[in-house]
């Protein structure tokens, strides 16, 4: 199964992240999102 674990929004001045685990609580990832 693929699926984000945990996931949490992260406000900064200039954009937005989302922070997750991932691989049985493994890994931990970053990704910036980009609002259209």
């Amino acid at each position: 199964v693929h699926q984000l674990r945990d996931p949490a929004i992260y406000v900064e001045d200039d954009g937005l992240c989302l922070l997750y685990g991932g691989a049985g609580e493994t890994n931990l990832a970053i990704a910036r999102l980009h609002l259209k």
